[in-house]
Parts: structure tokens; sequence; C-alpha cells
């Protein structure tokens, strides 16, 4: 994975133009980038999302899949209105709404103050989701008072009818996304709070918490943009493993497995697509070719990119490269994406042989003339992984589902799921005590999902 591709799937935040430009200028001439002066603007960003290099563009190929993009409403700026027939019932976000969700949960807390509580949580975070030692409890409890007015002011906006998060996909890869950083420390907070309440032998009040946090991951994992739904997919690893955390505490409480068992059936029954993320990328790629097309590629590449460039002599051919041939790198990269969109509605095991297809053919193409040079190295190389993550969350929700569904009813377990990326079905044993699934475990600690076997008391 590139630079600036790891640098966009962890969403960090820069402000674009002038710093990049000033780093490579000496060695570029003027051939290709922006002077420092000619900084991005808001207004630009809004020009360029109306996608006007591509629309006059004189290759028919990019006009016609133009057109087809349109008819979708896939373009950035259509992708920015609600799509009422996602929407769960119940919930009524508009445009607006959903801003001002998004603007009131980004100022709750200044980056100060989140990098604060990403530096508490850490690893820390990751080590209790099987349970808070005793001796960590003093930590909890200030953690969870430092941050009880962020966490209720969060509750009451989950709880709102017209609840929404949004993400400005018409300002492509320089989307604020510093929502996501308070949506995630709501979720491991939330989760927290679930397990200290187990600790308190409250594990009703610990589901409750527990599906707060779930909601929250719901509504980015539904954003059509790759960087939300990939945190989503992240985040629900972890909350899931919190989820049988609880569920081994409260094996005679079947009223709390049930609990369980419905926020997981809920989750699912509101599945976004995986096409979704894959649109929103490209929505985000479309708007990337026009920053290319107007001289302003250097400010997408973080500064260690742009030093290896100019070490590797390859500044002044990309540049180059991108006032000759961007129609035709635009086309590979929406061509590819366009077969990706395609089979996105199969299981993942399904889609490899597409995947497999992609590969080969880039690496054909590698060293010749029509190598689609910042398509496969800069827009591609992370698609795959975003499908791999999303594979993955839904086989662990799948996963724990079936496992508790068992759990409650031993003599006559469902069907098992399938291992999205390989088709493989789960595996699974019953002992005495637990529901064990045996070829799937939980990344963080490679334990497999397990599920203590309910016990039911007499009547």
């Amino acid at each position: 994975m590139s630079d600036r591709t790891r640098m966009y799937r962890t969403t960090c935040h820069r402000t674009p133009g002038a710093i990049a430009c000033l780093v490579a200028l000496a060695s570029l001439g003027s051939v290709g980038c922006r002077r420092p002066e000619a900084e991005l603007t808001a207004d630009d960003l809004r020009r360029l999302a109306d996608l006007p290099g591509i629309s006059k563009s004189a290759d028919d190929r990019l006009k016609s899949e133009l057109a087809r993009i349109r008819k979708e409403e896939a373009t950035p700026r259509q992708l920015n209105r609600v799509d009422a027939a996602r929407l769960p019932d119940g919930l009524h976000p508009t445009p607006d709404t959903r801003e001002r969700s998004t603007k009131a949960l980004t100022e709750w807390l200044t980056d100060g103050m989140v990098r604060q509580y990403q530096a508490k949580l850490a690893r820390w975070y990751r080590d209790v989701l099987a349970g808070i030692p005793i001796d960590d409890r003093p930590v909890v409890k200030t953690l969870l008072k430092e941050s009880r007015e962020f966490r209720g002011n969060a509750r009451k906006l989950i709880g709102q009818r017209d609840f929404g998060l949004a993400v400005a996909i018409d300002r492509g890869p320089f989307a604020d996304m510093r929502f996501l950083d308070r949506a995630e420390l709501f979720v491991q907070l939330e989760s927290i709070d679930a397990l200290s309440r187990l600790l308190d032998d409250e594990p009703v009040n610990a589901v409750v918490r527990w599906d707060l946090a779930g909601r929250m991951i719901e509504e980015i994992a539904s954003l059509p943009h790759g960087v939300p739904r990939a945190a989503a997919a992240r985040l629900r690893s972890n909350w899931l493993r919190v989820g049988q955390t609880i569920a081994e505490r409260s094996a005679s409480a079947p009223d709390v497995l049930d609990s369980i068992e419905a926020t997981l059936n809920r989750h699912l029954q509101r599945w976004p697509e995986d096409r979704l993320a894959l649109i929103g990328d490209r929505a985000v790629g479309l708007i990337t070719y026009e920053l290319l097309r107007t001289g302003y590629w250097m400010s997408l590449l973080p500064i260690t990119e742009l030093q290896k460039l100019k070490q590797d002599n390859r500044l002044g051919k990309m540049a180059v490269y991108l006032q000759e041939r961007v129609d035709d790198d635009e086309w590979y990269y929406l061509r590819t994406m366009r077969k990706l969109i395609d089979v996105s509605g199969k299981p993942y095991y399904e889609r490899r042989a597409t995947i497999e297809a992609i590969d080969k053919e880039q690496d054909e193409l590698r060293g010749t003339v029509d190598f689609p040079w910042y398509a496969t190295d800069y827009l591609l190389q992370d698609v795959d992984q975003l499908q791999r993550l999303q594979a993955l969350d839904r086989t662990l929700t799948e996963g724990l589902l079936f496992a508790i569904a068992t759990a409650k009813d031993p003599q006559a377990p469902g069907r098992p799921p399938r291992i999205q990326e390989t088709g493989d079905a789960v595996r699974y044993r019953i002992d005495e005590k637990n529901v064990v699934l045996e070829n799937l475990e939980w990344p963080e600690d490679r334990t497999p999902v397990t599920v203590p076997i309910v016990t039911r008391r007499p009547r």
C-alpha cells in the first residue's frame, strides 16, 4: 500500500497544496505542478466536484462511462444526497440534519482532546475487550468520568429520529474526516462502559451501552465512502469481541443473550451493500483526476512519497505522464472500478476470479508504455483491502450470531455461515460448556469465537 493510500485510509488530515509543492518545485520546475501561492480553495473544490475535466474530455470512453455514472446517481454531487431507500425504518435524516449532527459530533471534542483520549486508550483498549481486570478499574472510572459529557451528548444525538452522519464526498480526498475520530472514541468508551457494568453485575445495562456503540457503527458503515466503511469494519470487530465477553459473563441470563442476538440481527438486516463503499471510492477518484488535470497532483501525496519520487528521478516523469496520459489512466481506473462494482453483490470468495484477473492484467502492463501508472500505484492499491475488511466484518457478525443462537439451543443448531473470504463453512464444536467456532478467530488475539452454553434455571 502506498504512502498516499495509507494516509487516505487512516484519515490523516492535512492542509492541501503549498507544502507538497514546496518540497519538489525546485527539481520539477514549472511542469505539471501549481505554484505554492496557488493553493486549493473551497471554491476550487466545489468547481472540481462538477467534473469539468472529464466532461470536456475528447475521449469517448470517458464520456460514455461518465454518462453511466450519472445515470446511477453516483457522481460526487449525487452521492451527497440522502438515498431514502437505504434508511432504516423510523429514521428520517435529511442532508441538513446529517451536516448538523456531523458538525456537532466533531466540535464536542477538540483535536487535542481526541489525541489525549487516543493516547490513553491505544493498545490498552484492545487488551480489555475480553474483560476489565480489577486492577484497571480505577483507570476505567476516571476515563468514564472524564468523558461523561461527550458520551451523553452523543447518546442524545443517536436517539434522535433525524440522526445521521455525512461525509463530504464532493471534497474528494480533502474531505474532513475528523468526525470518524470522535465516533471511534464514542464506540470505544461506550464499550468500556459496558464492560464496567459487567463488573458491577449489571448485564442488562451492559447490553444497553453495547447496543448504543453498535448504533454508531451502523451509521458509519452506511456512509457511501471507503474510509468510513473500513473504519466501521475495524470498529465492529472489537465491538463484537465485547459482545462475546458480555455473553460469556451472562450465560445464566437468557434475556441478555436474547438482546445481543436481536442487536446482531438488526445489524445484518441493515447491512450496507458492499458496492456503496466502492462507489464512494470511485467518486473520490473522479475528483482526484480533476485535481491531476489542473496540476494539483503534488497536493495528493505526502512528503515521504514526494521525496521517494525525487530520489528515483520520477517527479518530472510523473508530471509529463499525467499531462499526456491522464485520460488513458482515468479510463483504466474507471473500467477497473466498474468490474469490481459489478461483482460486488457476490460474496468475496466469488469475486476473487475478477480480482485475480485485474492483478494479472496489471502485471502484464507494468513496464510498458500503456501501464496506468497513477491508477494502479495510487488509487487501486487498497481497494482489495477494503473488500477483505468488508468480508471479515460480515463473517464475524454472522459467526457470533450463529454461536449465540447455538448456545441458546445446542440441540438444534442452525446452518453455519460461510467465511466470506474463502467460502468455507464455519466449523464448530459443542462441548459441555461452550460453542466454539474452530476456524473463526478474533483478529486481535487469534482466539476462536466462543460462547458459553446458556444455563437454564429450573422453573
